[in-house]
């Protein structure tokens, strides 16, 4: 009977943007089951990009790049392919995207990675403005004209009107001005398509005590983002991702992944946001052809972003997510606690150091894990919303299931771009 294991991870680091998640797992019908999965991280997004439009992008998250997987694979590499998972993110964030971005950030991020909201206030002052006429009225005649049929018809009559204006300052005009034009704000778009290409090599890619594995994997992945505002400082999250994991030597760990996200998202405090959402993710055998894990997710999040000084930002978030999976022993409670400090080398660069720390309770097994993660990245952005990063890092940490082995170093690089479409 095949035998899943399942990780978790969380986005980030450059744009925003705020927070989308992105996780691995890789099957094969020979492991016994010891895997777990892991969720996604929000940490901090630089101050370009989809952040400055999306607020507080995008959850956006920072590289998590192992989903905490392990298992009990014997030495036969045929059979150590366990499922294992990885994750790579931006509010989310990201955006944080992340998203911020949300809608942050930046942004999206979301994401994910500041992310703000951009208020635009005009204001237009319309002025009367008095013009005083150089023309005077003309002075009452002061003999009469003599008599006859041509006096009669210079006569004054009965009635007679009194002069317009006064004689000595003229006539008194009242012009009034048009209302001058105010152009209309520039529309902050609310639908963007996001892209993401991913490379990572580890040391331990399945994290195994028994059998480590060393490998490397390449990730595409394209999501589409919606951040329509519901109210001044609120703002609804919607989301669907679709990534393709490959491996490069176990290839029948390669696998697919489709996940849904929706939820609510908050400006709580200046520069901290609040988010709830729920998400589905379901995994496949590479090329969509057979489900073997679908999970159903409540997460709570909150982040917040602080310019400790003018070239280096803070970017701390913590989030909670309770995971009901199919296979049920892959259910869990999960918290992540983060942070990132970014300096900001040059006008296009910008380097950083994060650490994570999760910690997962699984509910329907007798485990439990406490995950650490330590990277440093380089960022270099060729636009507002494109950018290229660089990363490495380590990983260490303990979990009940002796099989369990967090011990790790990586590398990887990552590209990736937001486009507002409308």
């Amino acid at each position: 009977m095949p035998r899943l294991a399942a990780g978790t991870s969380i986005l980030l680091a450059a744009g925003g943007i705020l927070a989308w998640p992105f996780s691995a797992i890789a099957l094969n019908s020979n492991c016994s089951m010891g895997a777990f999965q892991l969720a996604s991280e929000f940490a901090s997004a630089p101050q370009q990009g989809l952040s400055d439009s999306i607020p507080a992008t995008s959850l956006w998250q920072e590289p998590q790049w192992h989903d905490l997987t392990t298992d009990k694979a014997p030495s036969d590499l045929a059979k150590t392919a366990c499922l294992s998972s990885h994750a790579v993110s931006n509010l989310a964030e990201s955006t944080p995207s992340t998203v911020a971005a949300i809608p942050e950030p930046g942004a999206i991020a979301l994401l994910p990675n500041t992310p703000a909201i951009n208020t635009v206030e005009r204001l237009s002052d319309s002025s009367t403005d008095l013009e005083f006429s150089n023309d005077l009225a003309l002075p009452a005649l002061t003999s009469p004209l003599p008599a006859g049929p041509v006096s009669e018809q210079f006569s004054k009559p009965e009635t007679e009107e009194p002069p317009i204006g006064d004689p000595e300052l003229g006539i008194l005009r009242l012009r009034e001005d048009p209302l001058p034009v105010i152009p209309k704000p520039p529309t902050i778009p609310v639908v963007y398509l996001l892209g993401r290409v991913d490379y990572l090599s580890s040391d331990n890619i399945f994290l195994n005590e028994v059998s480590p594995i060393g490998d490397a994997f390449v990730r595409p992945s394209a999501t589409l983002l919606a951040l329509p505002p519901i109210g001044p400082h609120t703002w609804l999250v919607a989301s669907a991702d679709v990534r393709l994991l490959r491996y490069r030597q176990i290839d029948i760990a390669s696998y697919d992944e489709l996940q849904l996200q929706f939820g609510v998202r908050h400006l709580l405090f200046p520069q901290t946001y609040g988010q709830i959402n729920w998400s589905n993710q379901q995994l496949y055998r590479a090329g969509f052809s057979d489900q073997f894990f679908n999970s159903h997710s409540l997460d709570l999040a909150i982040w917040r972003y602080d310019q400790l000084l003018p070239k280096l930002t803070l970017n701390s978030y913590y989030q909670a997510r309770f995971s009901f999976s199919d296979p049920d022993e892959f259910s869990r409670i999960t918290q992540f606690l983060g942070a990132s400090v970014f300096y900001q080398v040059a006008p296009r660069l910008q380097a950083g150091l994060s650490y994570q720390l999760n910690l997962s309770d699984f509910t329907q097994q007798a485990r439990f894990d406490a995950y650490h993660q330590l990277t440093a990245q380089a960022i270099y952005y060729f636009s507002a919303s494109t950018r290229l990063r660089l990363f490495g890092g380590f990983s260490f940490g303990d979990s009940s299931d002796s099989d369990v082995n967090f011990h790790d170093t990586l590398l990887g690089i990552t590209f990736d771009f937001d486009l507002p479409l409308f």
